[in-house]
């Protein structure tokens, strides 16, 4: 007589782990789905030039609002961790400057992208059923859509030629914790999240190519409302 095939021993303890999950009902409670809307802050860092590199505005960091809304869905496979997806669309304004004496230059960006966000959170239910905390991590993309600038010049006799731009896409990094009411078959997350964008180039060099510049941001920080069924 043969051994059972550890394949098929896997296979028979994940079904039995499993069966819960498998009536319409606890189906209907793993899976949420909902919206998100956000807002808050992002800036690119002033960039590392070296004195023989290109630099723009004399190494001036640009910061600005960003904004933030999309769709979301979540799982909770067991009652400690709920693992999810974000597909949401982000604006974000950056602006910088360089002055000197009587001269000054303003640039400002204004960038379109979709982030694509698996996350992974533990629960934590401090107010029985009606209220909770969640921490969260997560490591998803960001793809670039669309850049424009508008720049200004102040005291310069002539214009120069508009800077080329470029769109392009970042690895995104996501912590956060927030807060989460029950109501009814409705929670109501508000969390506060930290996004960080570790590709996106730390020098202004990096940040070029073939002379088209690529605007984006280093770091956001937001503040981002759920609502989730």
């Amino acid at each position: 007589m043969r051994r059972p095939r550890l394949g098929t021993a896997l296979a028979l303890a994940l079904a039995v782990a499993a069966w819960p999950l498998g009536s319409p009902a606890a189906a209907a409670d793993a899976w949420r789905v909902g919206g998100l809307l956000g807002a808050g802050w992002g800036q690119a860092s002033a960039p590392a030039d070296g004195s023989a590199g290109p630099t723009l505005l004399e190494g001036s960091a640009f910061s600005g609002v960003t904004l933030r809304g999309g769709a979301l869905l979540t799982w909770a496979p067991i009652a400690a961790l709920h693992m999810g997806a974000e597909a949401a669309l982000v604006y974000q304004h950056t602006e910088g400057y360089a002055a000197r004496e009587r001269y000054r230059r303003e640039l400002s960006f204004a960038m379109w992208s979709l982030d694509i966000l698996p996350m992974a959170r533990a629960p934590l239910r401090l107010g029985g059923d009606t209220w909770g905390v969640e921490v969260g991590a997560g490591v998803g993309w960001r793809l670039g859509l669309r850049t424009a600038a508008v720049e200004r010049r102040i005291g310069f006799a002539s214009e120069e030629p508009a800077l080329p731009l470029r769109v392009g896409h970042d690895l995104l990094v996501a912590l956060d914790v927030g807060v989460v009411p029950a109501f009814a078959a409705w929670d109501l997350p508000l969390r506060v999240r930290y996004l960080a964008l570790p590709s996106y180039g730390r020098s202004t060099a990096d940040r070029l190519e073939s002379g088209r510049y690529r605007a984006g941001v280093n770091w956001q920080l937001l503040l981002q409302l759920e609502l989730r069924r």
